[in-house]
């Protein structure tokens, strides 16, 4: 039988050579550069991701709670549900206290206010870096840490001629948002920073079916305007507030790249 012989005791002696100290520290140099490039970014991407996460997590939240309402109410319209139905007449002013009462109830809110200013006192800002608009809505926040600004409208109040005489034309188009029912306002980790457009803070809008759609996608771009959606959608417009391309993501405040997000497979690839 053929053994191999392994020879412990003699033999030919091999030369084992250690690093010197220079070696080592030229490598760990070397490790500390590549450290120092990529872990940040790994950092920010982490980041995006937990905002993106929350993000959809919410959308969910806000959309299966109205049509929750709806169906408790037997109602095939969210305007029509006793939610909606306490949303202040904006010809009459805004009183929020019904709807903040009514909203508690469909969701599980920690905390409430009628007329928040957090977006001013918290010194909320755009991609641009400018500060975002100074606007006082009723604010909820929620266990999960996410807070979210509520602007609801009655539609018999606020929608023109020209608004219902679009309504067919984009539902020939396939459009799922006919007219609007109000904004809303995401922060998906509250107070926490950077309080910045885009990142942590995204804006959509509420239709009568009670889902939500990103303001700057193609149904809120068809819906604004049924002939020329283009000048609407994150991908072509140049306005500040809708646009969110590569071209000109540094001049966008971010609210339109809510829309870029969803429709990039809930990504935040800017």
């Amino acid at each position: 039988m053929y053994r191999f012989n392994f020879n412990h005791g003699g033999g030919a002696s091999r030369s084992l050579k250690a690093f010197t100290l220079a070696e080592v520290l030229i490598t760990l140099a070397i490790i500390g550069v590549v450290a120092a490039l990529t872990i940040p970014t790994l950092i920010v991407n982490y980041q995006k991701q937990q905002y993106v996460t929350q993000l959809k997590k919410t959308v969910s939240v806000l959309s299966n709670g109205f049509k929750n309402a709806m169906a408790n109410d037997g109602v095939t319209k969210l305007e029509d549900t006793n939610l909606w139905q306490a949303a202040p007449d904006e010809l009459e002013g805004n009183v929020y206290s019904p709807f903040i009462a009514e909203f508690s109830k469909v969701f599980k809110v920690t905390d409430s206010e009628a007329s928040s200013s957090k977006l001013t006192d918290l010194g909320y800002v755009g991609l641009n870096g400018q500060t975002l608009s100074s606007i006082v809505l009723p604010y909820f926040h929620f266990a999960d840490g996410s807070t979210v600004f509520v602007h609801p409208f009655n539609p018999s109040t606020v929608l023109l001629p020209e608004q219902i005489a679009n309504i067919p034309i984009i539902k020939s188009k396939g459009g799922k948002l006919p007219y609007d029912l109000g904004q809303i306002l995401i922060d998906v980790n509250g107070d926490k920073g950077p309080n910045k457009a885009g990142r942590d803070l995204f804006e959509l809008i509420v239709a009568p079916n009670g889902s939500i759609y990103a303001e700057g996608g193609y149904d809120y771009a068809l819906y604004i305007d049924p002939l020329n959606p283009e000048a609407y959608h994150w991908k072509t417009s140049t306005n500040v507030s809708l646009g969110c391309s590569d071209g000109n993501i540094k001049q966008v405040n971010g609210y339109g790249c809510t829309a870029r997000i969803i429709d990039e497979g809930w990504q935040m690839n800017y």
